[in-house]
């Protein structure tokens, strides 16, 4: 077993494919958001509020959202190496006037029991298709009960032309009401830089408001 201390068998299995990608300080998708996904934050995330980010990478969204949101965002990270580029970021000042705390943790095993109706927004960006189809339930009710009422979840990923609307579908369902669908598959489209070259890329975003607070595990 090689991986770091402290660190779950499904954290290191998710965190594989991502860890050298980001070691070193490499920043492969840019410094921060794509193109449109910040008008996208920025529309949604509300100002000086507290923000979880799922899957956040290097910190491209969460330490954009503090620096120029005034967020607390806490950012849940499978990849040590995202974690620690974060943590150095945030020590820089990168992150003020807001704030980020980086945890090494995938979102399948998130304590969000403990972070019941905490978040004024939760971001999901490039992550829910990277969630196995059995966890997918779980993590989305988790992250629906995180969210205060009158919280926004902002999913973006990518898009599913069979069936445009199993985002929306899926956080219905994991809610088990209390939420409402404002954004339904909505297409973006930027050029995007990956490892230097750019790239066109096609997004499709879900956005919902939280209405009363929604419980984190099934009843």
């Amino acid at each position: 077993d090689t991986r770091m201390p402290g660190i779950s068998s499904k954290a290191a299995a998710a965190a594989a494919e991502w860890d050298p990608m980001y070691a070193g300080g490499k920043q492969p998708f840019g410094a921060g958001p794509f193109a449109g996904v910040d008008g996208l934050l920025r529309k949604w995330v509300k100002a000086g509020g507290t923000v979880l980010d799922v899957g956040a990478g290097y910190g491209r969204d969460s330490l954009w959202m503090a620096r120029e949101l005034s967020c607390i965002v806490t950012a849940v990270e499978p990849g040590q190496s995202g974690v620690d580029a974060m943590s150095a970021a945030a020590r820089r000042g990168e992150a003020s006037p807001g704030s980020v705390d980086a945890l090494t943790c995938c979102a399948s095993e998130f304590d969000f029991s403990s972070h019941a109706a905490t978040f004024d927004a939760v971001v999901m960006d490039s992550v829910l298709q990277f969630i196995t189809p059995d966890l997918r339930a779980s993590v989305m009710r988790g992250v629906c009960g995180a969210l205060r009422p009158a919280g926004t979840l902002i999913v973006i990923g990518w898009p599913n032309e069979d069936d445009p609307s199993w985002v929306s579908k899926l956080i219905v369902e994991a809610a088990g009401g209390g939420i409402e669908i404002a954004v339904d598959a909505d297409k973006l489209e930027c050029d995007a830089v990956f490892d230097g070259e750019k790239t066109h890329m096609e997004w499709s975003v879900t956005v919902a408001k939280a209405s009363v607070p929604i419980p984190t595990e099934k009843a």
